[in-house]
């Protein structure tokens, strides 16, 4: 779990994770995983975390996004012109946020060249056995 000096990173279910490791290089990493919760527009992420997951990009680090993790991609240009697996909770937002992803409601995951992503719920599950 990666984060920023040490301050706790509460999800949507109010539980409190602690980073394991600090915000570095990103190509430590063989995937980075955005994890989505509820969706806010009005919280970025910090410029430390959006510097981190463009560097990503850049170096070629494999991008996934569990969720509502896909619309943080979106937000960056991560998923333009990617296929991309959304939740039929959130395709209509979605598709009208994003006309530059081909996004679909028809699949519990996508992987398409260096992004994954999945719906949410069991579709994270079925995506880690991929």
């Amino acid at each position: 779990i990666v984060g920023e000096r040490g301050l706790p990173i509460r999800a949507s279910c109010g539980v409190e994770l602690l980073p394991t490791k600090a915000i570095g290089n990103p190509e430590d990493f063989d995937n980075v995983v955005v994890v989505g919760g509820l969706l806010d527009t009005s919280r970025g992420l910090s410029s430390e975390k959006e510097a981190f997951l463009m560097r990503a990009a850049e170096k070629g680090v494999p991008l996934t996004a569990l969720c509502t993790g896909s619309f943080v991609l979106a937000r960056y240009g991560l998923l333009d012109g990617y296929s991309a697996a959304v939740s039929w909770f959130h395709i209509k937002d979605f598709r009208a946020e994003f006309p530059d992803v081909s996004a679909h409601a028809d699949s519990l995951y996508s992987v398409d060249r260096g992004r994954a992503t999945c719906a949410g719920g069991t579709g994270a599950a079925d995506l880690a056995g991929y």
